[in-house]
């Protein structure tokens, strides 16, 4: 109905919306309505609260670390680059001496 797609394109164009917020909105508008049925709705809609993972933002001292790195090493080859052992990557051998068992 009129009032569940309102509702989705509500809290798709405002993904931080609290259900108390969509609740005093419906009132403005004339339809006093529960938060648990504004949950229930989105549910059925497919849209479900999430929280985002906390990430810790960098310090001072990493900024000027990374900076530094990188002015560093802005000159280095293509060839330079290919000797690099990356930490985020894994070599693994399916076959011959280094094959895992």
């Amino acid at each position: 109905n009129q009032g569940r797609r309102a509702l989705d394109r509500e809290v798709t164009k405002n993904p931080m919306v609290t259900l108390t917020e969509l609740q005093s909105s419906f009132v403005e508008m004339g339809e006093p309505i529960r938060r648990t049925t504004i949950s229930a709705a989105l549910h059925q809609s497919g849209l479900y609260r999430r929280v985002a993972r906390w990430k810790p933002l960098l310090s001072k001292r990493h900024m000027t670390a990374r900076l530094e790195f990188a002015k560093r090493h802005l000159k280095d080859t293509q060839n330079m680059r290919n000797n690099i052992l990356w930490s985020d990557e894994t070599k693994i051998g399916l076959f011959g001496l280094n094959a895992k068992p």
